[in-house]
């Protein structure tokens, strides 16, 4: 007899990047090897463990939704999987616009994003360049402030970049 349960990072109704699954499994003949993937089907590769009439695991890196199967054999060459759903990875990231203001020789920038998985971040990262391409060259300064100001040292043409993730770091 064994039981396979779903384990996340977060709370069960929140999203995240990583989750987890756990099972334990309990064998008379004892426990001799486990397996995970996506296939009801097709044996998983084997770790093998030395036979135990108790064993659990946690699969601690899983990074995409789907259907997991978790396969078991014991030492008599018994084999049987259950099956576990994840579906509450986050691997979207937000989405949002910018609009900026120039007023007494002070750039304000505010940012205004949202995000449908995990919800947005209220940290933002901010940058002001001479330079049109907002790459990852870009050093930015993480702030919660929105709006951001912005104090140019001379005159001419700023840009603003901007940097906002979702609670599962997208």
């Amino acid at each position: 007899e064994w039981y396979v349960a779903y384990a996340t990072t977060y709370s069960s109704d929140q999203l995240s990047k990583v989750n987890a699954i756990s099972f334990m499994a309990t064998d008379v003949l004892g426990v001799s090897a486990y397996g995970i993937n996506q296939s009801s089907s097709t044996e998983p590769e084997w770790v093998t463990i030395p036979s135990t009439s108790s064993f659990g695991y946690v699969f601690d890196n899983i990074t995409a939704n789907g259907t997991y199967y978790i396969w078991v054999k014991d030492s008599g060459g018994n084999i049987s999987n259950q099956s576990v759903v994840v579906n509450n990875i986050d691997t979207i990231a937000p989405t949002g616009s910018v609009s900026a203001s120039f007023s007494g020789g002070v750039i304000s920038a505010s940012i205004t994003a949202s995000d449908t998985g995990s919800g947005v971040n209220n940290t933002y990262g901010w940058s002001m360049s001479t330079n049109s391409t907002c790459d990852s060259s870009v050093l930015f300064t993480d702030s919660s402030n929105n709006p951001y100001t912005f104090i140019p040292g001379t005159d001419g043409t700023y840009y603003v970049c901007t940097r906002v993730s979702d609670n599962a770091g997208n």
